[in-house]
């Protein structure tokens, strides 16, 4: 899981517009847990968000492309979903898992 929000952070600190806000988000509700990270993009983002993941890929910094491939791949082994998608300028990656209750009950909410 660490490896995930890793890259997920270094993604988003790498490729945001310098002196512009990242935003976390996380929610739980009783049956999923969903993390959305959120940044201004330094390049502009004319692209269809069907095709994001495609262009993402192709880019001129492999490494990134990469890193959101294992990412990805990473939350779907461990049964959860990876959404990326584009509003404007504005990049979103969301992250959702399965919450799992421990079978001591010692569930840390």
């Amino acid at each position: 899981m660490w490896r995930i929000f890793g890259i997920l952070i270094e993604n988003t600190l790498k490729h945001s517009l310098d002196n512009s806000r990242v935003y976390i988000d996380l929610e739980k509700s009783d049956e999923i847990v969903n993390v959305s990270f959120k940044n201004t993009s330094k390049k502009e983002l004319n692209i269809d968000p069907k095709n994001l993941e495609e262009v993402i890929k192709n880019n001129d910094d492999n490494v990134s492309g990469l890193n959101l491939e294992i990412a990805r791949n990473l939350v779907l082994i461990q049964k959860g979903s990876f959404d990326l998608d584009i509003e404007a300028d504005l990049f979103k990656v969301k992250v959702s898992f399965p919450v799992i209750e421990e079978k001591g009950g010692n569930n840390c909410d």
